[in-house]
């Protein structure tokens, strides 16, 4: 989708209308969330956002993807697009608790579908596991400033690659897949944090990095540049 890895936008596209001839986003989202209740993934699930695919964003957005992926595969002929194929792409993440579920080297647990005024044209679902019981409940999660201790204590590894000044953005509690303690138990969904920083890489020129920290016991998982 143009919101998900879409090539060299000059800016993210946005939402400009809630209604398209014979489809509106209230319809598209009423039909998706049906379909998820329909799958037994209702729960969990929640929008966040749409997209209004409009004759003008479905040939811009189609130039764009001719030319810079082409060299990959066939061209589309994007000029064909008609006022039928006018509609709303809608995009949903999971949630556990209240709390995003992401793999540390995949995309979010997602669900996404393409509406027209002839009904759904395409359906997406990212789900790389299925929820069940709850394996363990810590006394207590590692509070955000061990954390950022932890962090600090980690730059001098980010030096060594030429990840210059590292200094902390963002930090989000996530659950993510985790080995369980016990091997043979497979897989569980286990609480970290989630950390976005800037970096000098050549003079002033600054880029942004990412690492996953174990709410658990502090542990370093997993940092950009290990991936």
């Amino acid at each position: 989708g143009a919101r998900q890895g879409w090539p060299e936008l000059d800016e993210q596209p946005r939402l400009t209308t809630a209604a398209l001839p014979g489809v509106t986003l209230t319809e598209a989202k009423a039909q998706m969330e049906a379909l998820l209740e329909k799958l037994g993934l209702k729960d969990g699930y929640h929008f966040v956002y749409g997209l209004d695919m409009t004759l003008e964003r479905i040939q811009s957005l189609g130039r764009n993807y001719n030319e810079v992926l082409s060299f990959r595969t066939a061209e589309w002929d994007f000029s064909l697009a008609a006022e039928n194929d006018q509609g709303f792409y809608v995009y949903y993440e999971f949630q556990c608790d209240g709390i995003d579920v992401k793999p540390m080297d995949s995309y979010p647990f997602s669900a996404s579908a393409y509406f027209t005024r002839d009904g759904m044209h395409s359906f997406n679902l990212t789900n790389l596991a299925v929820i069940g019981d709850v394996y363990d409940t810590p006394a207590a999660l590692v509070s955000p400033e061990t954390i950022l201790t932890n962090f600090e204590k980690d730059n001098p590894d980010r030096e060594k690659i030429g990840f210059v000044s590292p200094t902390p953005l963002q930090m989000k509690l996530i659950y993510t897949l985790q080995r369980a303690p016990r091997k043979k138990d497979g897989l569980v969904l286990a609480p970290a944090w989630y950390v976005t920083y800037e970096f000098v890489v050549v003079d002033e020129v600054t880029d942004e990095g990412w690492v996953w920290y174990s709410a658990l016991d502090g542990a370093k998982l997993m940092d950009c540049y290990q991936w």
